[in-house]
């Protein structure tokens, strides 16, 4: 079955594009930190509290085939460089990580979770939702 990629809207008032500033692993999960790509004065905070199973970051280059053949051509241009937030359905991710671990889903359910940042990609495995906080800028 063909990847499916769905713009996701975790909470309203988003900017269109947004710029990986971070991303710490601790404890408490996978926390990625998003600036926005125009003038608008916020970051956005993504936090994967115990529920992430698995991430992955790449550069944009590393993924051109993927941009410009395979989701340009399904989806459109304007698809991908105007949004960050996606969930991908039917992920070949998670199948590849089903393949490696053997039973790594066996007792929990994961979704597929893709930041497409300015020069970035963050592809996160995880049980449930994070929790995404916009920020404004301290001047």
């Amino acid at each position: 079955m063909q990847e499916g990629w769905v713009r996701w809207e975790p909470i309203k008032g988003l900017s269109n594009k947004y710029d990986v500033k971070s991303l710490l692993i601790s404890a408490d999960g996978l926390m990625i930190t998003l600036s926005a790509d125009s003038n608008e004065s916020h970051t956005v905070k993504v936090a994967f509290v115990s529920s992430s199973g698995a991430y992955r970051q790449t550069n944009d280059q590393s993924k051109i085939t993927l941009l410009s053949n395979e989701l340009s051509q399904r989806y459109g241009e304007a698809f991908l460089s105007n949004w960050t937030f996606f969930k991908i359905e039917n992920s070949a991710y998670l199948a590849w990580l089903e393949q490696e671990s053997c039973t790594w889903s066996t007792y929990y359910e994961f979704n597929h979770f893709c930041l497409l940042g300015k020069n970035s990609f963050i592809d996160i495995a995880a049980r449930l939702e994070p929790d995404v906080k916009i920020q404004p800028h301290k001047d």
